[in-house]
């Protein structure tokens, strides 16, 4: 399965709260395939997410 997340980049905390989530459903869907985009620069989402991911370049709109 492909899930598709778009985080806003204005802050941390829409990341921090995204990663619970998608940590959550990455241990109960083994083949979970998770597409990220967001405008975090990739060293930042490592602060929040330590799983597989495909980062992409967020969307334009910054207030999501």
């Amino acid at each position: 399965m492909r899930l598709l997340a778009d985080v806003s980049c204005h802050g941390f905390g829409h990341m921090m709260q995204t990663s619970r989530v998608l940590a959550a459903l990455a241990a109960r869907e083994a083949d979970l395939d998770i597409v990220l985009r967001t405008d975090l620069a990739g060293r930042d989402v490592a602060r929040f997410w330590s799983g597989p991911v495909t980062h992409l370049p967020g969307p334009l709109d910054p207030a999501l």
